[in-house]
């Protein structure tokens, strides 16, 4: 199979996998800070540091540059258990185990442009309390947001130590809650596409350092379908916009065996309160899908280390404060990103094959919420999350040879 053909052969192959693995809805608040499971080993603060095709299309275009034709494959599953209590009694607790594939390609075959492909979760969130008739809850409450999205970009070195890169990310996202409101249980599914896109910047001022900067941009997602109100049904649509975002970071080679990342992250989380609502019969329950929301930052750092040749360790942090305000919180939108990531993944290579696995845990600060700040929905929101995954990255062409020019232990072409 000539290289052409088998580089086409990946894409559909991704393509066709995703598609088949679309998750029931990501775990995570409102933004889905990674997308591969060698990055959750570091916390996700890899903006400057080249890892694998999926890693650089989600956080920095620009790293295409660095890595060698390869395809990889990605897949973490979370074990999500977010808990509401209130006042009267009621005390729920929402177990989910939801799943991430993402899948990402890269070919230096046009050289000196570096084109990459790849699908991955945005955003999103689940969420499915039951009812208890008993304690005043006479439905479940029930949230869930899944948003996928394709990643064509292109990266370009301006010089041998700066380079930039592009992509595009047209979306497909859908939403369903079920909730209780004054005129009656709303229930609620609408799916539809959008659009935004991902700008990189890599600059290594010396062999030993890489500094990295990835912007996503602001985006709307138009989903459209049908409600049902009290039993009656309706027709619905929600624009929904999602944020734009700043991450910043650095990756530092102390020795040839010790890579070090730090990384902080800006999300205009304000940019929820123009996401609209909208029912053509009942226009009274038209308006915000979240209202009094903060703009959010999140912060890190990891260090990966080459155990012996082919073993590669990584563990790292990560720590973000809440976004929404204690009066817009209910079971179906809860917020609980006063949120700290304590992750461990190793990576081991044979061959034209690397393999990634991690694991990690979250500690999540619980929100209690009184009635004099939220008359609808007061009480205490937890959450028990864990997460674990793995990767398989696939050398392909030219790449079997110059595979190790992008680790950290042997520095990304010579630079890092």
């Amino acid at each position: 199979m000539s290289g052409k053909r088998q580089g086409i052969r990946v894409i559909l192959l991704m393509l066709v996998g995703v598609c088949g693995l679309t998750p029931d809805g990501h775990p995570g608040q409102l933004i889905f800070p990674l997308a591969s499971v060698q990055e959750a080993g570091l916390a996700s603060n890899t903006v400057a540091l080249p890892l694998n095709p999926v890693s650089a299309l989600f956080h920095n275009p620009a790293q295409l540059t660095l890595l060698p034709e390869s395809a990889t494959m990605s897949l973490l599953a979370f074990r999500y258990h977010p808990r509401y209590a209130n006042p009267s009694g009621y005390d729920n607790t929402s177990r989910e185990l939801p799943f991430g594939p993402s899948m990402g390609y890269v070919t230096d075959r046009w050289a000196p442009y570096h084109f990459g492909i790849g699908v991955y979760g945005a955003l999103g969130f689940a969420y499915n309390f039951d009812a208890e008739p008993e304690r005043g809850v006479e439905n479940n409450f029930f949230t869930d947001l899944a948003v996928l999205s394709l990643a064509p970009a292109v990266a370009y070195s301006l010089t041998p130590q700066l380079h930039l890169g592009f992509a595009l990310n047209p979306s497909y996202g859908r939403l369903r809650f079920k909730t209780p409101s004054p005129v009656g249980r709303i229930d609620l599914d609408v799916r539809g596409p959008g659009i935004f896109s991902t700008v990189g910047l890599l600059y290594s001022p010396t062999a030993r350092l890489n500094l990295g900067i990835g912007y996503k941009t602001p985006g709307m997602i138009l989903m459209r379908g049908n409600a049902r109100i009290a039993g009656r049904g309706d027709d619905a649509k929600v624009d929904f916009y999602t944020p734009q975002g700043v991450e910043v970071g650095a990756a530092y080679r102390l020795t040839d065996r010790l890579t070090v990342v730090i990384q902080g992250r800006w999300i205009q989380f304000s940019a929820f309160e123009d996401t609209n609502l909208e029912f053509e019969r009942h226009h009274a329950l038209n308006g915000a899908a979240v209202n009094e929301v903060r703009d959010g930052f999140r912060f890190g750092g990891g260090i990966q280390y080459v155990l012996w040749p082919g073993v590669t360790l990584s563990t790292g942090v990560s720590w973000e404060p809440w976004a929404i305000k204690a009066s817009s919180l209910s079971p179906t939108l809860p917020d609980l990103t006063e949120y700290t990531l304590f992750p461990v993944g190793v990576t081991l290579d044979r061959g034209s094959w690397s393999v990634s696995l991690a694991a990690g845990w979250g500690y999540i600060v619980s929100r209690r919420v009184t009635a004099a700040r939220n008359p609808r929905f007061p009480g205490t929101y937890d959450l028990d999350q864990a997460f674990f995954g793995l990767q398989l990255t696939r050398y392909l062409g030219e790449g079997k040879n110059r595979k190790a020019q992008h680790r950290p232990s042997t520095s990304a072409q010579n630079r890092l």
